[in-house]
């Protein structure tokens, strides 16, 4: 009967990337040898019996309830995964859009989208583009109280890092008080290009809609919100510090304002053209 009923389990438990379908099947190699013959289905007739239990709170019934149970919790737990997974991807993607949004009010503003960081005179980045752009998420007190002229780690504005703004905190990252990992790309290809200037949106030859602002980067790439610390735009390994978030992908906004999830099984040259501005590619 084991074999009959399972045959695929040993298969499932060495070679499926799946790792509830891994643990399923260890869990039905475990157990089957003791309840798997009340489990045969038989017909008599129209009939069909499902379960057969030979003694009324016997050992065989008792091995069949724990049966019944470890199958329903395999069935669900996929579904109830499936469904959190679903409910975190939406709060992330609404978090970028409201980031992409304020990047988009700041350049009507100011003509131009902000630089990566807050520059001193003499040229040294002080703090994120995220505390720019704290007056376009209906966070212009919280952004006052900032000292512009001094770093993101001087004992005034450091004060101010518990004090995150939910738009930052990604709903991947629970107990990361002050982190965040929606990042910018950086690099003198990208819209973000390192230097104290903002770019235009003319300068975006590629076009808004194909051009990546801010990623939903890995949890190892987190960082204080006000550091002026982004994911530096890498040619020859775009992708790196991406798709560890989320089953499959990870997330990103566009310059225009929509946000799109990426998945892992673009090309590294489709993911490149995504982040640079002006570099020509079509994909």
């Amino acid at each position: 009967p084991r074999s009959t009923l399972f045959p695929y389990t040993t298969l499932f438990r060495s070679q499926s990337p799946d790792p509830v379908q891994r643990a399923f099947a260890q869990y039905m190699e475990r157990v089957s040898g003791r309840w798997t013959e009340p489990l045969l289905p038989t017909r008599d007739g129209a009939k069909l019996t499902i379960f057969r239990i030979a003694a009324v709170n016997g050992p065989q019934q008792q091995y069949t309830n724990i049966a019944v149970m470890g199958i329903l919790v395999a069935l669900l737990l996929p579904a109830v995964q499936a469904a959190r997974e679903a409910a975190r991807r939406n709060a992330s993607m609404n978090n970028l859009k409201q980031i992409s949004l304020a990047l988009m009010n700041y350049c009507d503003t100011k003509k131009t989208l902000p630089p990566n960081a807050i520059y001193s005179a003499d040229g040294k980045p002080l703090l994120s583009w995220r505390v720019a752009i704290l007056p376009y998420l209906e966070e212009n007190e919280l952004y006052k109280e900032f000292h512009l002229d001094e770093p993101w780690d001087s004992p005034h504005n450091k004060a101010l890092i518990p004090r995150m703004p939910k738009t930052f905190a990604n709903p991947n990252m629970p107990g990361t008080d002050g982190m965040t990992d929606y990042l910018a790309i950086v690099g003198k290809e990208c819209i973000f290009d390192g230097t104290e200037k903002g770019k235009t949106l003319r300068q975006i030859t590629d076009g808004t809609s194909k051009t990546i602002t801010v990623v939903e980067a890995d949890a190892d790439r987190a960082v204080e919100w006000t550091k002026p610390y982004d994911l530096n735009f890498d040619a020859t390994n775009p992708k790196a510090g991406l798709g560890h978030v989320h089953p499959g992908g990870w997330l990103a906004a566009f310059c225009d304002g929509h946000i799109q999830f990426i998945t892992d099984s673009g090309t590294s040259d489709i993911v490149k053209a995504m982040f640079t501005c002006a570099g020509g590619e079509q994909y």
